[in-house]
């Protein structure tokens, strides 16, 4: 359970070390060697039907 995003229904793919998180917070926790990197295309997996869909992070801003 993500203490760092309420009601948190999917996990996050962490491509630069191959893990599935809650949350880029919750991978910054576990993995105190390095940040999480966000990349263009980012996969998800849904909680409750656990498909997996990706987005385009693309079209938004660094600040977003």
């Amino acid at each position: 359970m993500c203490k760092h995003v309420n009601n948190c229904q999917v996990y996050m793919y962490a491509p630069c070390c191959k893990i599935w998180v809650e949350c880029s917070e919750c991978h910054d926790e576990m993995q105190p060697d390095h940040q999480f990197q966000f990349d263009r295309f980012m996969k998800f997996t849904c909680k409750v039907c656990r498909k997996r869909f990706d987005r385009d992070f693309g079209m938004f801003s660094e600040k977003d």
